[in-house]
């Protein structure tokens, strides 16, 4: 009889000991889950406030879509998609040293994503461009390259080329890179005209008229590509011609001082001239 009082005491001991170790094991799953469904909610708050704010930009509501990118950071601090975006939106209204900020927080040089980071790094670079820091330009667009190289990138870097006004034969060869890209086809009056700028710093006006041609032939109401037109024909001693593509360039913006002033000049060094149209 005592002995059978004993088995029954292990075995109820050990029931014992089973169900406190099971109610331990329930207590840290039930708490596990609920640190799970915590930071999944919190992601997906984060993802449902950076959508909002995708939404916003292509209503173009920048200050809005600022806000919701915001947001989602403050939910979710290390979210590098939320951090280009907003950039993207600061640049947009025009606010570049809070743009640089939010997109250097990526540190685009440590990002997985290297698509991304080329999106990134080619973003500063036309920040740095805006701002007059051609040095900076360059470096974020070679790196941006180095990830994706994207025509976008390729424009960026000749434009910081042709406004230093060194190297532009490789300017010209990274503008028939982007070209060789086949990007959109809104892109190709920028391209062409930036390789016509290259051409007539160098002094090669036969091919920078083609290559501004060429730009007007995808976009007839180009500004800039009329402008330097003119130069490159008034540089050539074709006043008719530079009276005609600087008249174009001020009937499509009258307040495009820089064109006016030639034009004005023209007419008064070349009053006998009649301006000859160019296209």
């Amino acid at each position: 009889m005592e002995e059978e009082k004993r088995v029954l005491g292990d075995e109820e001991f050990y029931r014992r000991k089973w169900r406190k170790k099971a109610l331990q094991i329930s207590i840290v799953v039930i708490i596990a889950l609920a640190i799970g469904s915590y930071f999944f909610f919190r992601s997906l708050n984060a993802s449902r406030a950076y959508k909002i704010g995708l939404q916003l930009m292509e209503e173009e509501q920048w200050e809005d879509a600022i806000a919701s990118f915001d947001k989602a950071l403050s939910i979710r601090s290390n979210f590098p998609d939320a951090s280009f975006k907003k950039g993207e939106s600061l640049a947009k209204i025009y606010n570049y040293d809070d743009a640089k900020e939010a997109l250097l927080v990526t540190n685009p040089g440590k990002l997985g994503n290297k698509k991304l980071a080329a999106e990134i790094l080619n973003l500063l670079g036309f920040i740095s461009l805006r701002q007059g820091d051609l040095e900076a330009a360059n470096e974020e667009f070679q790196k941006a390259i180095e990830y994706k190289p994207t025509a976008s990138s390729y424009l960026g870097f000749a434009e910081a080329l042709v406004r230093q006004e060194t190297d532009l034969d490789k300017a010209i060869e990274y503008v028939d890179k982007a070209i060789a890209l086949r990007p959109d086809p809104s892109m190709y009056t920028s391209l062409y005209n930036m390789k016509g700028r290259a051409y007539l710093i160098g002094g090669n006006y036969e091919a920078a008229n083609e290559a501004f041609l060429e730009s007007l032939s995808y976009n007839d109401s180009n500004v800039m590509s009329y402008y330097y037109l003119g130069v490159s024909y008034e540089d050539t001693g074709d006043i008719a011609k530079a009276k005609g593509a600087m008249s174009k360039a001020v009937e499509l913006n009258p307040d495009y001082d820089v064109a006016f002033e030639a034009l004005e000049r023209l007419n008064i060094d070349y009053p006998e001239i009649i301006p000859e149209a160019v296209r």
